[in-house]
Order: C-alpha cells, then structure tokens, then sequence
C-alpha cells in the first residue's frame, strides 16, 4: 500500500527545530535484514548478544517497499516489562513543548505482546510519551494526569482499538505539557504528557518478547504530511518557513482572500485580508506553538497547522 500525496500541504523547516523522515529505504541508506548498526539504530542485548528478529523487511510497508519489524526473539525469555525492540537516537534535541510527531503501524500479530513506541530523554532518565497496543488492541497514551508533571503517571485509554493487519498512522501532537493523540486524523486522546519541559532525544519500538510482530513505517517529526484531498484544479502549497518566522501562500489559479490563525484552544490569534496568488506573511510576533492556519480562496476555506518555534 503505497500513501500518495495529492496536495502540497508540508511543514517546511528549513532551520530552527529538529526534523526527520525515516521510511527505511534503499535511498536512506536502509537495506533488507538486522535493523542493529543501520543509521544509528541499535537493538536490545543481553549480555554480549543482540536480540534478533528486529529488522528491515519487505513483507508491507505504507511509503515505498521496505519497514522495520518487530518480532519475538525465541532464544530469549518474555520480559514483564517492555524493553525488547529497537532504539533510535534523534539527529538534534527535540523540543517536546512543540512537537508534532507521526507513524505508521500495523500489528501484524498480537499473540500475548503488548507493544509501544515511545520517546524519551536517556539523560533524564525520562519517558516525554509512548503509545501502547495492548493484547486485545486498545490503544493506551503514556501520560501525566497533571500539567506540571507532578501528577501520577498513567496509561489513558484512547477507547480506540487497532484491527490485526491492518495499517494505521498514529500522530501526536504536542503543546507546552498538552498532548492530543490521531489515528487515522481523527482525534482519540487529549490530555498531558508524562514528563513536560524535557527534550525528546529517542524514540522507541519495544515488545515485551511474548510473542507476535509488528511494522513500522513512515517516522515523521515536524515534517508532517498534514492533508490530503481530492486532486483540485488549483494545485496550491501553503508552507511555514522556520528560519524566517513566515508563512508562504502560493495558489496559482485562484486568487487568495483571507488568512486566519488559531492556537491549539481555538482562539484566533492572528489575520489578514489577502490579494492576489501569492502572500509572504510574518508571524513572527506569536508565541511559539502548534498553530492552525484557516486560509479563504476562491470560495472555499483550507486549512494545514505548523509549529512556531
């Protein structure tokens, strides 16, 4: 299953905030087998030996033909705790209080596993979040039942349940402690992270080796593919530059009449009454966050959400 892109809705960050894209193809420098070594990826261990079965297969995949897999190891014993997977160290520091983060997964096996994946700060000894697929398919956040993080530390059930086989992306969206979690672009969770004001510096896939496998695909952080739609006559791109704190509008058949900006509560926070095809707009003066950007052309309202930082 191969995910087309048919509007040019990107977060572009040029400079500014930690990026990434991970689809473990060939053109990444991924090949087929052991995920351990390959673009900083590392593996659980027990003792001198590398847990196996934590690999790049060609089985499915949602962008291009290859994921990574994760699957029971049979020469080690079942952990109680989840700490059997695959680890991978971000390029630069994520700064959690305005993230945005996606995946795709499909649970390929239950069995008796329950899997996650996570994203953590190893200085900290911290976990910021994780999402856990439990046995029976319901989707649990990771989360702090208070904003400062002094409250307990809780798994929330998203009353969501995955379907063996099948793909889903999974997004979470992260602003200052508040979180609010996606499947499949319809929102399931809103609550806080576990562990606010620390950087993201890992993300995790674990299991528990009791059994089954899952794929993973498609790892975005703030490089967001954040619409899709029907292919229209007007091909427009909307684009947040980091570097220059500006939103770039550009609809080449259809003049553009209005710009609205919302925060994550809803609150517009910032317009302007558009002419023409194309607009270079600062937004500079707002605070950083996850904003969602409403913009009126032709008649009809568009919209995409970038991350000002």
């Amino acid at each position: 299953m191969k995910k087309i892109t048919l509007l040019l809705f990107y977060l572009i960050a040029l400079t500014g905030f930690s990026q990434d894209l991970i689809s473990f193809e060939t053109g990444e420098g991924y090949v087929l087998g052991d995920i351990n070594g390959q673009d900083n990826w590392t593996v659980s261990a027990s003792g001198p030996n590398f847990i196996a079965n934590q690999e790049i297969t060609d089985a499915d995949a949602t962008d291009g033909i290859y994921s990574l897999r994760l699957a029971q190891d049979p020469a080690f014993g079942g952990q109680v705790t989840r700490n059997t997977g695959a680890f991978y160290p971000l390029d630069a520091p994520l700064d959690a209080s305005t993230a945005i983060i996606s995946f795709d997964i499909n649970i390929t096996s239950f069995s008796s596993t329950i899997f996650e994946v996570g994203f953590d700060n190893t200085n900290e000894n911290a976990t910021i979040t994780s999402i856990a697929i439990n046995i029976d398919g319901s989707v649990n956040v990771y989360a702090n039942t208070q904003a400062d993080g002094n409250g307990s530390i809780v798994f929330e059930d998203t009353n969501e349940d995955l379907v063996a086989n099948t793909w889903y992306n999974i997004r979470l969206e992260i602003n200052g402690s508040a979180i609010e979690v996606f499947i499949d672009d319809a929102s399931v969770y809103t609550g806080f992270v576990g562990t606010p004001n620390v950087d993201i510096l890992r993300a995790v896939c674990v299991h528990d080796n009791q059994g089954g496998s899952f794929l993973f695909d498609n790892f975005r952080i703030n490089n967001e593919v954040l619409s899709v739609d029907d292919v229209k006559a007007n091909t427009y791109d909307f684009r947040y530059v980091s570097n220059t704190k500006e939103l770039l509008l550009n609809s080449p058949s259809v003049p553009l009449e209005n710009l609205a900006v919302y925060n994550m509560l809803g609150q517009q926070v910032f317009g302007s009454r558009l002419s023409g095809n194309s607009e270079q707009l600062s937004v500079y003066n707002l605070p950083n966050g996850i904003y969602v950007a409403q913009i009126t052309m032709g008649g009809q309202t568009e919209t995409f959400k970038f991350v000002k930082n």
